[in-house]
């Protein structure tokens, strides 16, 4: 018996980091865009995405036409949700992925942003997420500030929230709405990852249990025996 113990406990510890390890977004870190492009809604030139709403701008962070740009979180490439086509600000400008899910399940998004006050732009600006139609509750409002023109690699904001799959597949839309001649709206290393179910939990503390167990008893024995 308390070999099926170990056996499920031994089950569950490997359950838990698997469902948190895949993210189930393609492209997650935008690459890999020419130095700068200015790419319309409806488009697939971004790999895994399409471009929402009247569009974005996808560029190197570090391309010499940004010179007062900083890095990219990883990789080259960065998405401005703020879209602003020679100088004509968008109503909405986003971008958005069709997931694989499970009805049910709840999952976590995460991206990191980040801003500038570079170009005129005030160094604030707001990040909306979607799934489906319902909007998806980020950390801070999901607004990135940043007082200054460039950043460090330190400067990416990290923004996270949660929502439960109703369909096998769940379109995820990250998107700004505000006047792009005012604000930015910088994301980059988006992942979405299902949230272990509460049962899992409870198989894991109780796999720790069995497996502290069995490990003192093996202690007390092997004490025994040379003592």
């Amino acid at each position: 018996m308390r070999n099926v113990g170990l056996a499920i406990a031994a089950a569950a510890l490997s359950i838990v980091p698997a469902q948190a390890a895949v993210n189930i977004v393609t492209n997650g870190s935008l690459e890999t865009s020419p130095d700068y492009v200015a790419v319309t809604g409806g488009s697939a030139a971004i790999p895994g995405w399409t471009v929402a709403g009247d569009g974005v701008e996808w560029f190197q962070s570090e391309s010499y036409l940004v010179p007062n740009f900083g890095p990219a979180h990883s990789g080259v490439s960065i998405v401005d949700l703020a879209f602003d086509e020679n100088g004509a600000p968008s109503v909405f400008g986003g971008i958005s992925q069709a997931l694989t899910t499970a009805v049910g399940q709840t999952y976590q998004l995460s991206f990191y942003g980040v801003n500038t006050n570079a170009f005129g732009r005030d160094g604030t600006g707001i990040v909306t997420a979607l799934a489906g139609a319902s909007p998806i509750i980020l950390t801070n409002g999901g607004q990135s500030s940043n007082p200054n023109a460039g950043w460090s690699a330190d400067d990416w904001q990290l923004f996270t929230g949660t929502f439960t799959a109703t369909s096998t597949s769940t379109l995820l839309t990250l998107g700004n709405n505000q006047d792009a001649n005012l604000h930015f709206a910088l994301i980059d290393d988006v992942s979405v990852n299902a949230v272990p179910e509460p049962g899992i939990w409870a198989m894991m503390i109780a796999g720790f249990g069995l497996l502290g167990g069995a490990l003192r008893r093996r202690r007390r024995r092997t004490t025994a025996l040379y003592a």
